[in-house]
């Protein structure tokens, strides 16, 4: 038997959109930022390897660009001028840690 358009299964994936994946892997993309949070701040603070710490703000770089690119999309797709904010916020933050990672490394 094949499914045709108006048939429930295509009718509910195609509810599911690229935004709705995106924002699926939100929850790990925090805790990505948060380790990175950690990986700065603990090795220089406790004196245990800080050159550790370049490494994670090269690492907390490479997660601000793909939150950069999630808001951008959001605010694209969405129409959500508010995200335009937290892309701007993304840019300082990726500032931030290219100093510390060149700094560092």
């Amino acid at each position: 038997m094949a499914f045709g358009a108006s048939d429930a299964p295509n009718a509910t994936l195609g509810a599911l959109d690229a935004t709705n994946a995106t924002l699926g892997c939100l929850p790990g993309r925090a805790i990505c930022e948060l380790f990175a949070a950690v990986g700065l701040i603990l090795p220089v603070l406790l004196g245990v390897a800080p050159s550790l710490t370049g490494w994670a703000a090269a690492g907390l770089a490479v997660v601000m660009v793909g939150a950069m690119a999630m808001h951008g999309r959001l605010a694209i797709v969405q129409h959500k001028a508010a995200e335009w904010r937290n892309v701007g916020i993304n840019v300082a933050l990726l500032a931030i840690a290219v100093f510390v990672a060149a700094g560092r490394l």
